[in-house]
């Protein structure tokens, strides 16, 4: 997925260890990252863009809420964007979502059907 505020696209990649980092599609730099230790492998990862959200699908049924613009917009997302020293942020979700039934899934974004 891409998506997001001010800095530029974004890449999102999610790894069967449960690793997940967002870079700048352009310079390929580590903006942010996060490791879901405690979860699971990640299995997709949607960005809704009308929301300005991406969800992460975990293997353990767990969905992941993030902010498309890693908490930051406009002039700060570019700034960081722009600057080399910029450490990655460590992504925190802002939703999260439990399958009791712990199966492995995919999210789909499905538009609303037209009026």
């Amino acid at each position: 997925g891409g998506g997001g505020g001010g800095g530029g696209e974004r890449v999102w990649v999610g790894f069967e260890d449960g690793h997940l980092l967002v870079l700048d599609a352009t310079s390929r730099r580590l903006l942010a990252q996060a490791w879901l230790q405690h979860f699971s492998s990640i299995n997709c990862i949607l960005h809704i863009q009308a929301l300005k959200r991406v969800y992460v699908a975990l293997g353990n049924g767990s969905v992941l809420a993030y902010d498309d613009d890693l908490g930051m917009s406009g002039a700060a997302a570019a700034a960081a964007a722009g600057s080399s020293r910029h450490s990655a942020l460590t992504l925190a979700p802002v939703a999260e979502y439990h399958d009791s039934l712990q199966t492995s899934m995919c999210l789909l974004a499905v538009p609303p059907s037209p009026s």
